[in-house]
């Protein structure tokens, strides 16, 4: 089993709840096509959850 993860953050100074949803999603493709067993963060950043084991 793998995962792949996309995160994004909703707060006071975010347009909406579709736009951070829009985001999250955008971020699992990111780390999707990254390989297996990532996260990516809103900003971009992603991790390996292999190498943080």
């Amino acid at each position: 089993m793998t995962l792949s993860l996309g995160v994004a953050e909703l707060d006071r100074g975010s347009p909406s709840v579709d736009r951070m949803l829009k985001t999250a999603d955008e971020r699992t493709y990111l780390a999707k096509r990254a390989g297996r067993n990532r996260v990516v963060a809103e900003d971009g950043t992603g991790v390996d959850l292999r190498a943080a084991s």
